[in-house]
């Protein structure tokens, strides 16, 4: 993570030291999927689908910064067969990510941006949604954080701004001893730069 915050700060600052740099902030909104994936190969994974929202803030030009306030929520279903023993799991979450974009096509109305970087999301709730079973996991032990890579494209035209990305998860959300369970998310947003 050191190596990852001098990487931000040393091209945040060559970003600012460009004449043409700029602040940007607003609102965004898109739609969200989510897998919540585990090492056990007799549990089944299904994907759960979602909207998000919130705001975003960049600084600079050609290299940028992004960080976002996003509430989305995350999770997936699991199964051990086609139909018994299925519990989805829901966690709200607010996300920060912190983005290190490049512009690779840069004309006055529009461009076309790649950008990388760590997310953090903060779980404000978890639901347990049991689905034909009496067994039971404790929200407990779901951990109240956890940590993820982000990676994507964007494109702005004119005032909006499309972002499109992928994330990747690095924490194990389980507190349950044997089991790990990590999450991978791809969003699709569309954010409007008041300024």
């Amino acid at each position: 993570m050191k190596k990852i915050a001098v990487l931000t700060i040393a091209m945040l600052s060559a970003s600012l030291l460009n004449a043409q740099s700029f602040f940007s902030i607003g609102p965004k909104a898109g739609f969200t999927t989510t897998t919540l994936t585990t090492d056990k190969q007799h549990i089944k994974e299904a994907f759960s689908a979602n909207l998000h929202g919130g705001l975003f803030m960049r600084l600079g030009n050609k290299v940028y910064l992004q960080t976002e306030a996003i509430f989305t929520t995350k999770g997936g279903i699991f199964s051990q067969n086609d139909f018994f023993h299925a519990r989805e799991i829901e966690l709200s979450t607010v996300e920060i990510p912190l983005l290190i974009g490049a512009k690779v096509i840069d004309l006055k109305a529009a461009n076309l941006r790649i950008m990388l970087g760590p997310s953090m999301s903060f779980i404000v709730d978890k639901d347990i949604i049991m689905r034909d079973s009496f067994e039971r996991i404790d929200a407990d032990k779901i951990k109240d954080a956890m940590w993820g890579i982000q990676g994507g494209v964007g494109m702005d035209v004119l005032m909006l701004t499309l972002d499109v990305r992928y994330e990747f998860g690095l924490s194990n959300l389980s507190d349950i001893e044997g089991v790990e369970i990590r999450n991978s998310l791809f969003n699709v947003s569309l954010g409007w730069k008041l300024f």
